[in-house]
């Protein structure tokens, strides 16, 4: 990763919230001031009711503060 320059923010990790009930996935990422967008589907096999199923970017992708995760 190159060098951070003055005045630019630094990356933050995108923490791996699948299989996290919705409410835990959404305060793991505003902790990382990351803004969240909850696609609705119906329930996936082997996952109770309100789980993430997927999320993208994936959990370990450095982005921007105040990105948006699916």
């Amino acid at each position: 990763m190159a060098p951070i320059t003055e005045g630019e923010v630094p990356p933050v990790e995108v923490p791996d919230v699948t299989k996290r009930l919705i409410s835990d996935a959404k305060q793991r990422l505003t902790e990382k001031s990351l803004a969240c967008w909850r696609d609705k589907h119906g329930v996936t096999e082997g996952l109770q009711p309100g789980q993430v199923v997927s999320q993208d970017p994936a959990g370990g992708t450095q982005v921007k503060p105040a990105s948006t995760v699916s």
